[in-house]
């Protein structure tokens, strides 16, 4: 019985808000739509996926407005309100959370693409010969960018537009010294074998530093997210034990006040620790 009144109310309630959207507001409804299907298309083109874009926004919307509503009917409209902000704000913290780990993958391919490289040119091969010949040996995501590189290669644009393109799409560091390597190499049609070598054992030894650092770091950058986490377990905690305890924060205007005080500051800090721990990111 349960589970078939939350369906009856999602779907209800779902179909009550894209009546709102579409009916009664379809300019900015319409608007809304082309704005976040635009950006959505841009996104997923940047991870090569192709997915029917239009209802992955509307899914998102729906899911959106329903949550807060089926929170507000199960808990209360505090804690309504903060899931609406968390689906609101949460694509964007996702979106660069899996670009950057896309990134991270494609630092540490790298380096046997560039060994593959030198081995292709030693055979006397081309720089675009040889990315021909590496394409079907890459596995995704540095597959994928190779592809498109040699699409929009085979459409006719230069081979070194696409390699700056490219650096555009994957603005790493690595990457940079790649593509000016080889661009390097196409201009002056030297022998870049020995170069490539000589990158990939660079970009090893980089990857070798960044994972020692990783380790010596791990408990403290575990103590840093227990103490950025602590007040939230800590609160949900002592609501279940004593409710009357926290209930000045969900039933008062100055509680509710406090509250949305107390994460803004959590969210800082949670910030400031993240530069601290990671300045990489910021650049």
């Amino acid at each position: 019985m349960f589970i078939f009144g939350l369906a009856l109310l999602i779907v209800c309630s779902g179909l009550c808000w894209l009546w709102i959207f579409s009916h009664l507001t379809p300019k900015r409804y319409q608007k809304l739509e082309e704005k976040l299907t635009l950006s959505t298309v841009r996104s997923l083109e940047e991870f090569f996926l192709r997915m029917p874009v239009t209802i992955l926004v509307r899914s998102y919307l729906v899911v959106t407005l329903l949550s807060p509503l089926i929170v507000w009917f199960y808990v209360n409209r505090t804690w309504a309100v903060a899931t609406f902000i968390l689906t609101l704000l949460a694509p964007p913290f996702v979106y660069r959370h899996f670009k950057k780990q896309r990134y991270i993958k494609i630092e540490k391919q790298l380096p046997g693409m560039l060994i593959g490289l030198s081995n292709q040119l030693r055979s006397g091969t081309s720089v675009g010969a040889a990315l021909k010949n590496l394409k079907g040996t890459l596995l995704p995501p540095l597959g994928q960018e190779v592809d498109e590189l040699l699409r929009q290669e085979k459409v006719g644009k230069p081979l070194t537009d696409c390699l700056e393109d490219w650096q555009r799409r994957v603005p790493v560091f690595p990457i940079k010294l790649v593509v000016q390597s080889l661009v390097l190499g196409l201009k002056s049609g030297g022998q870049q074998s020995d170069l490539f070598l000589r990158l990939a054992d660079n970009l090893q030894q980089q990857q070798h530093i960044k994972e020692r650092q990783i380790t010596l770091t791990s408990q403290a950058r575990m103590q840093a997210k227990i103490l950025v986490m602590m007040p939230v377990g800590l609160y949900f905690l002592l609501s279940s034990m004593k409710p009357e305890h926290t209930a000045l924060f969900t039933e008062s205007r100055v509680g509710i006040f406090m509250l949305i005080v107390a994460l803004i500051l959590m969210i800082i800090g949670g910030w400031m620790v993240k530069r601290i721990m990671h300045p990489e990111d910021e650049k």
